[in-house]
């Protein structure tokens, strides 16, 4: 009985809807609608919901309608009357360039000029930025703590920090 199948009968029930799932793709194939496809026309089933990481459906993406768009713009316009100048918004004027082989040109030209208007920010930024406090002092008192931390509560090792300092500053005062 090697390399023979043995057909196996399943029953009345599974050869019955067999027929029937075979009628029915033969009645779609002839482009006939039956009435469990009344509801989708093109034959497409109706689409699953997608499940994300927890096993609930995606939450639909908020899509912006005309009406929200026409909101938008008569914000835009409100908005645009009634600007106050308070920012000076230079206007960027494009040089009129002919032909493709400027276009790199152009490109670069832009380029350079938001390059350099950048690298002037930065340096007012850095003009504008506090300087350090007096180092000086803070490292006088470095000096005279060097050492291991040395057990105890806060409070003693706070007191030994101020008595050491006290010697220093009579030490400094005595030269």
């Amino acid at each position: 009985m090697q390399g023979k199948l043995m057909e196996v009968d399943l029953g009345d029930e599974v050869r019955a809807r067999n027929q029937a799932m075979t009628e029915k793709a033969a009645r779609r194939l002839l482009g006939e609608v039956d009435g469990a496809d009344a509801d989708n026309p093109d034959g497409r089933r109706a689409k699953k919901p997608r499940l994300g990481r927890d096993g609930k459906p995606w939450r639909p993406r908020n899509r912006r309608n005309s009406d929200d768009i026409k909101r938008d713009q008569l914000v835009e316009e409100i908005l645009r009357e009634n600007r106050l100048d308070v920012y000076d918004v230079p206007e960027t004027q494009q040089p009129q360039y002919e032909g493709d082989g400027d276009a790199d040109d152009r490109i670069a030209e832009e380029f350079r000029r938001e390059f350099m208007d950048a690298m002037v920010q930065r340096q007012q930024k850095k003009k504008t930025a506090a300087p350090p406090a007096r180092a000086g002092a803070r490292k006088a008192d470095e000096e005279v703590l060097k050492g291991p931390k040395l057990g105890g509560s806060r409070n003693a090792r706070a007191a030994m920090r101020d008595l050491l300092l006290k010697k220093e500053k009579e030490k400094e005062s005595r030269r």
